[in-house]
Order: C-alpha cells, then sequence, then structure tokens
C-alpha cells in the first residue's frame, strides 16, 4: 500500500510537469505530506527536500520513471521506511 502511495506521487508528478499546479497541490502533495514530509521536509532532509515540484524534479525525471530516483527506490522497498530512520 505505502508503494503505491508513493508511485502514485511519482506519477502524478510526471502529470504535474505539464504545469498543472493544481492537480500537484490537491492530489500529489497530499500523498507527499502523509508519506514523505516526515523526513523529506526544508527542516527535516532526510538527503531530500520533497516539498515543491522543483524539488521533486531532483528524483523525477518526467516521461522516463525508469530513470526516476524516487520510483527506483520505491519499487525497491527501501522507500517509504517502515519508520522514521532517525
Amino acid at each position: 500500500m505505502r508503494r503505491l502511495a508513493v508511485l502514485a506521487c511519482v506519477c502524478a508528478r510526471l502529470h504535474a510537469a505539464d504545469g498543472n499546479a493544481e492537480f500537484f497541490e490537491t492530489k500529489v502533495r497530499p500523498v507527499l505530506a502523509e508519506r514523505c514530509f516526515s523526513c523529506h521536509t526544508q527542516t527535516k532532509l532526510g538527503g531530500l527536500e520533497m516539498v515543491s515540484q522543483a524539488s521533486l524534479a531532483k528524483v523525477i525525471v518526467p516521461g522516463k520513471p525508469n530513470e526516476s530516483l524516487l520510483l527506483t527506490r520505491v519499487r525497491s522497498g527501501e522507500m517509504p521506511p517502515a519508520r522514521n530512520l532517525d
């Protein structure tokens, strides 16, 4: 279930790359907030900030999900972890 939620983020982010900020705010950000923000925000980086579309561009290659670091980590089961890695 966790993997599917983050995978949905990836797919949604790729859609948002077309300039659909409303889609990002209503569909992507809520999933990120639930699954990612406990570690990946400006104050708790976890090595990556995932608060904005711009910051996600570092780990997502639009149109090439197999080259996207975020999708690679989700598929491997590495992310999201079962608990915080503090």
